[in-house]
């Protein structure tokens, strides 16, 4: 069976999306046929994580050693299923790169918000999909149906994970529980979905 494609994208890919990227897949690994990429927006070539993001990724059972740094390019885009970007400002940077790729992205939070009130009945309905490719696309449909019932925060910046980069240990530590808690949703409607 073909497999799901999704990219994770921040601004340098050497903080967020790397370590969204490496949590992902370790958690969705074990459920099905995922492949999983991440992408910076103004992202230099092949550069590791930064010490303190590589650290937090070893405490949380990662292994950060083989990731080198990319720039965001369309081809990223199209081939992705699933885009899950860090920030409202990189989902839009996205979609004005590829105004196509509109439905498939979210940010990792919105994504996470919206996943989380989706039943296990609905999910179920997906496993009657033939490939990956159409099981995803009915997922996605369904995580952006939840946008008619669930009001955007009031404070829109809970779609956003806190950029750490040149920051304190404090705001590396609250990235990472931010991208931690939305992948926990996220995950659960993935691994829910059966057909992939």
């Amino acid at each position: 069976m073909d497999g799901v494609r999704i990219l994770t994208v921040c601004s340098g890919n050497i903080c967020r999306s790397p370590f969204a990227e490496f949590l992902l897949r370790d958690r969705l690994t074990k459920v099905g046929n995922f492949s999983i990429a991440s992408a910076g927006t103004i992202a230099g070539k092949d550069y590791s994580m930064t010490a303190e993001m590589e650290r937090l990724s070893v405490e949380n059972g990662l292994d950060p050693s083989s990731h080198k740094s990319s720039y965001l390019v369309e081809g990223n885009l199209r081939e992705a299923d699933l885009i899950l970007a860090m920030t409202r400002d990189q989902r839009r940077h996205i979609v004005e790169l590829l105004p196509s790729a509109v439905g498939k992205t979210f940010t990792l939070r919105e994504f996470a918000r919206l996943s989380s009130v989706i039943g296990e009945e609905e999910l179920n309905e997906l496993t009657n999909s033939k490939t990956a490719g159409e099981g995803i696309a009915k997922l996605i449909s369904a995580v952006s149906r939840q946008k008619a019932y669930l009001p955007v925060p009031m404070d829109a910046s809970e779609y956003d994970i806190i950029d750490p980069y040149k920051k304190d240990r404090e705001t590396y530590a609250q990235a990472v529980a931010e991208i931690i808690s939305a992948v926990e949703p996220t995950v659960r409607v993935l691994s829910l979905a059966k057909s992939f």
